[in-house]
């Protein structure tokens, strides 16, 4: 039977995606190895295939404002530290870091969510998205709410929007709120990806 355009889009999606998680994998070795000249050599690839994640024209989206490649971990003792190469993000243990990038310090900072936040964000994302196409992030405060969780407090929901970007999971569209790029398979993607985050 002939497929569809959109189920080859799925399926050229399916395809970046595995290749941007082992690219993650990779530059973790790397980092790891200290091998920063091949960190360096590897950098355009690993921001193209974030660009394709993302929805370039190659895979019939169009593109958001913050690339899904993935990153290597905080700059290493000496090197020249700049804001490219943010945000990061890993896994310690039970919980999601964000690596990011101060301006005003010139300087690395860390923020942590616990997978219990992080479980409770995506759950109220499903809850909004089963409703309509977009949601804001005072949606899913309200959505927490009427499920009775525990409040969370923001930088750790915004750490959790944050990853779900960047592992292309969802689309921010400017003051407009968010979309999740694949509805049907949500849940699936967002178990699938955060098994692939790099652990430090």
């Amino acid at each position: 039977m002939a497929q569809s355009n959109g189920d080859f889009g799925d399926r050229a999606r399916d395809i970046i995606r595995t290749a941007n998680q082992q690219m993650q994998q990779l530059l973790a070795e790397i980092v790891e190895s200290r091998q920063y000249d091949a960190l360096a050599a590897l950098a355009p690839l690993a921001t193209s295939l974030g660009d394709l994640l993302n929805g370039k024209p190659d895979v019939g989206e169009e593109p958001s404002a913050e690339s899904t490649a993935p990153r290597p971990t905080t700059p290493p003792s000496g090197a020249i530290k700049s804001s490219a190469g943010y945000p990061q993000f890993w896994r310690e243990g039970d919980a999601l870091v964000k690596v990011g990038w101060s301006t005003s310090n010139r300087a690395p900072y860390e923020h942590k969510a616990d997978r219990g936040v992080v479980d409770a964000v995506v759950s109220a994302i499903a809850s909004v998205t089963a409703k309509r196409k977009r949601f804001q992030t005072a949606d899913l405060e309200k959505a927490q709410r009427a499920s009775a969780s525990a409040s969370v407090p923001n930088y750790q929901l915004y750490v959790a929007l944050g990853w779900l970007r960047w592992a292309g999971l969802i689309r921010q569209h400017g003051r407009q709120g968010y979309s999740v790029q694949a509805p049907n398979r949500f849940l699936e993607d967002v178990k699938s990806s955060w098994a692939q985050i790099a652990t430090r």
